[in-house]
């Protein structure tokens, strides 16, 4: 385990002795990242004392970054209030990326600890296909009224950006909450207060289907450089947020799998003998400066040298080997964002 700082042997002193009060004060400093690997270096019973006496905002962050496997043997561990208070405060995309890891019993037991409300949402979630971007979405986000003041839209950003999952993009809705527009929140404090939030929309924006396949968001949040994406039903109405920090996870994985296939699956169907360039070819593609490191010799290509070859008049262009089929295409320019949604 690497801290960040230099309190490790202290804190492991303290978990020796069970002094929790000021174990408690130490990790309240700790980042989340570094809260999970201390979970993951100590025992069973030591891992549930020390996640006990993790400040209540600090432990669900920790939680949420251990894998599915850990997160399960530590709530087995847990009395049913302290899952209960640990699933309500997790974030909902991150506790349906629990719900939908573990075994279908655990799942059952553990939606039963759920208050009404966050089990009609972890219900909800859960009913989207299973590489959906409605599995990733959560709606903790922040929507205005185009009608409404640039102040009274601050006023409510303030009000409900404590819960949100980010503020950098405020969502504007009409009366049936279909979404019109997102704008950057800037906008809303650069602007007079007494000013309209439909005088600084831009009628422009990028969203995604609940049930699109997650890829497809990673492609669109990639490709407009958000921080956040709006999920939409087929009506259009806003449903929920997908941020990208999610998203780079998906990619990452999708990337890894890809990877993992293309080693797997595409055989490699010449020999070495075979990979050499022939003179023929090689003859054909001459330029007058230094050829290529890996240039083979049997080509008739040679490294550079006061003296030319035989059979070659001094001064005579050296050749390169041909350029390689899988240089990369040049990229044209960016196209214009999609307008939005109809209807």
């Amino acid at each position: 385990m690497q801290l960040q700082n230099t309190r490790e042997p202290e804190i492991r002193g303290h978990i020796a002795i069970r002094d929790w009060s000021r174990l408690r004060e130490l990790l309240a400093d700790l980042p989340p990242a570094d809260l999970a690997d201390l979970l993951l270096d100590l025992g069973k019973k030591e891992r549930v004392l020390v996640f006990r006496a993790i400040p209540r905002d600090p432990a669900d962050e920790a939680f949420a970054h251990l894998d599915p496997d850990q997160q399960e043997f530590l709530l087995r561990d847990l009395t049913d209030e302290e899952t209960r208070h640990l699933l309500e405060d997790l974030h909902p995309d991150d506790r349906t990326a629990l719900l939908q890891e573990l075994p279908g019993t655990v799942t059952q037991q553990l939606m039963n600890l759920l208050s009404p409300e966050d089990l009609r949402e972890a219900r909800a979630l859960l009913g989207y296909p299973e590489e959906s971007v409605g599995r990733l979405m959560t709606p903790d986000y922040v929507a205005v009224r185009k009608h409404w003041t640039a102040e009274q839209a601050l006023r409510h950003v303030r009000r409900k950006g404590e819960i949100a999952e980010t503020v950098s993009r405020v969502f504007i809705v009409d009366e049936d909450w279909k979404l019109i527009d997102d704008i950057a929140l800037r906008r809303l404090i650069l602007a007079e207060p007494e000013d309209s939030v439909e005088s600084v929309m831009d009628h422009t924006f990028a969203a995604v289907p609940a049930t699109a396949d997650r890829e497809e968001a990673v492609r669109i949040i990639q490709r407009y450089d958000q921080v956040a994406l709006p999920v939409v039903d087929s009506n259009g109405v806003l449903v929920g947020i997908v941020t990208v920090d999610d998203l780079l996870d998906v990619a990452e994985e999708e990337a890894t799998e890809d990877f993992h296939k293309l080693g797997s699956t595409l055989p490699v169907r010449i020999g070495l003998k075979e990979a050499s360039i022939p003179p023929s070819r090689a003859s054909a593609v001459c330029s007058s400066t230094s050829p290529s490191p890996f240039s083979p010799v049997a080509a008739g290509v040679h490294a550079p040298g006061p003296t030319p070859p035989p059979g070659r008049p001094a001064g005579s262009p050296r050749c390169d080997p041909p350029r390689p089929r899988w240089a990369p295409a040049r990229r044209g320019p960016p196209r214009s964002p999609p307008g939005p949604l109809p209807g």
